[in-house]
């Protein structure tokens, strides 16, 4: 089978890993596989050399968007009359835009796989309109939890599945023995709003007065990073709470740690909670939209779920967790079994099947 993926870029990211991880499976298993990305750059994901990277990146001004997306759309019809695939898989709404507006003249099918909380990417007037017109045009749909799903109407409703992020293959039968002992508490992701980390810093604050031996490490860039450093400035934390930046080794990083934390406003299925959980760590989790978190914990059996932006939760939990040895080592061990949930080789499956079914339903 030939198969194109289409996304922003092949850089660090969730949707990212995934598409990374299903085509390396793909491509292991003879079929073509080709990955279109809107900007330049190479992945920072390992990829298996026989897959093919385009990009559709243009030396237009910037400021100039609607020229600059005629000519993406262009060359995107052009690569893939190149390529002539089976199948389109399209990850986030502006690369699935432009596929679907091709739609008629290409006559391939398209799979679109939404990967965060639709309330949230669909909420400009903009938006909305462009996924009204061509999501209608698309022949399935893949949602990573039943919120999201039911964000959509019926007949999207009718021609999709559900298909969870996979653990990453590294963090899978990882002999990891948890040590309760440890003082750092750890949060991964980008800096910005959506990973509303401030809370966690305000948060902190209360629990460093108490306990002062911990220590609270961020790992990620973002536009916030002024912001956060002067909010830990104001805090008086500047010895207590560390925003190193991105890390290349975050299993080495979660090994460290005693409780990882997770204070999104809204997450799809969020992988650093994920490969924490995966790790073996008691994890805290905002109970937030579109139900990834919730998908992943089952509260007080494997880890806790908190309300969003609630920071008298998130210090009752830290703190429940600090005090109890018992519990921390109870929820770690229970983490550890969403490596069976989410093997790779079960969601890579799923994806391949799911992908035959579209193909040769449309070539009925």
């Amino acid at each position: 089978m030939n198969i194109v993926f289409c996304l922003g870029s092949m850089g660090k990211g969730g949707a990212e890993r995934v598409i990374a991880n299903l085509s390396n499976y793909l491509a292991d298993k003879d079929n073509l596989v080709s990955i279109i990305t809107t900007v330049s750059g190479t992945s920072v994901y390992t990829l298996n050399k026989k897959i093919k990277h385009y990009s559709l990146e243009n030396n237009l001004k910037k400021n100039n968007v609607i020229l600059k997306n005629i000519i993406r759309i262009k060359k995107l019809k052009s690569i893939l009359k190149k390529i002539s695939p089976d199948i389109i898989i399209s990850f986030l709404p502006e690369p699935s835009y432009r596929v679907l507006l091709l739609k008629k003249s290409i006559k391939v099918p398209v799979i679109v796989s939404v990967r965060n909380d639709p309330k949230v990417e669909y909420n400009s007037k903009l938006s909305k309109i462009c996924m009204n017109y061509t999501y209608p045009k698309a022949d399935g749909f893949v949602f990573q939890t039943e919120e999201a799903k039911k964000y959509f109407n019926e007949r999207i409703q009718k021609k999709s599945v559900i298909i969870p992020n996979p653990i990453s293959d590294e963090f899978v039968d990882e002999n990891f023995e948890y040590n309760p002992e440890s003082n750092k508490i750890v949060n991964i992701g980008r800096l910005n709003k959506q990973k509303n980390q401030e809370l966690l810093i305000k948060a902190f604050k209360e629990i460093s007065i108490k306990y002062p031996q911990y220590k609270l490490y961020i790992y990620g860039e973002g536009d916030l990073r002024i912001h956060l450093e002067q909010v830990i400035k104001d805090l008086c934390l500047e010895q207590k709470v560390f925003l190193p930046g991105e890390t290349s080794d975050v299993k080495e990083k979660l090994k460290q740690s005693k409780i990882f934390v997770l204070t999104s406003d809204y997450e799809g299925m969020p992988n650093t909670l994920m490969e924490a959980m995966a790790t073996g760590l008691p994890c805290i989790s905002t109970n937030c939209p579109c139900g990834g978190p919730k998908f992943l914990i089952s509260n007080g059996e494997n880890g806790i779920l908190i309300p969003t932006n609630n920071k008298a939760a998130l210090v009752k939990s830290l703190e429940d967790l600090i005090n109890n040895k018992e519990k921390c080592i109870k929820l770690a061990k229970n983490a550890k079994k969403i490596c069976n949930t989410l093997n790779p080789q079960k969601i890579n499956s799923t994806w391949e099947e799911y992908i035959k079914k579209i193909v040769n339903n449309y070539n009925i």
